[in-house]
């Protein structure tokens, strides 16, 4: 039985087929992460515990999280001079790792990421378009928005589900504030 594939780590390419199956003690794939893209035949991995019980879990867990994965590394939203959203940025939650608990404490593992924003008046509009769900999803995030600086957040909205192409107005926030917008995925 094997406890973990540190040993491939030095193997940068297979010609043939790779298959690592019911490993109840392997916890680290991490060796197999150069390897990904370089084997010569098929891959099946099963039978493992996570992260190594499927291609699908090895690949995300070789994946470095997002640039905005912390707070401290928040990338910012221009905000749009009328109602129309002509200024989009584009984000993935594959790959980040959990900041803070979640907005109803959930106690699956929670994926966010971080934007920051400067507001303009007291109501914002926010819409997400163009989820791609994850395994489990079912195509939603959860956005919440923090005042303070990534030290000291303190919640000024309720936390909000969004659904593919969905709208919300975030109120009671003050003109010249900077503000941290999370996203986050709670069903993995």
């Amino acid at each position: 039985l094997l406890t973990n594939l540190s040993g491939l780590k030095n193997v940068s390419q297979l010609s043939f087929g790779l298959t690592v199956t019911n490993n109840p003690v392997l916890t680290d794939c991490s060796g197999l992460c150069q390897l990904l893209n370089n084997i010569g035949g098929s891959i099946t991995i099963s039978g493992n515990p996570a992260p190594c019980d499927n291609q699908t879990n090895l690949e995300e867990d070789c994946t470095p999280p997002p640039a905005n994965d912390d707070c401290e590394n928040a990338i910012n939203l221009v905000v749009n001079p009328s109602n129309d959203c002509t200024s989009q940025v584009s984000g993935t939650t594959i790959a980040a790792t959990e900041s803070l608990s979640g907005c109803n404490f959930e106690t699956d593992p929670i994926k966010d990421v971080w934007y920051s924003f400067t507001a303009t008046q007291n109501v914002h509009k926010v819409k997400i378009s163009n989820l791609i769900p994850q395994t489990g999803n079912f195509g939603s995030v959860l956005v919440e928005i923090f005042s303070g600086g990534c030290n000291s957040l303190s919640s000024v909205s309720q936390c909000q589900r969004f659904f593919d192409g969905e709208t919300y107005y975030f109120t009671g926030l003050s003109a010249n504030t900077d503000y941290q917008l999370r996203v986050y995925t709670d069903l993995l």
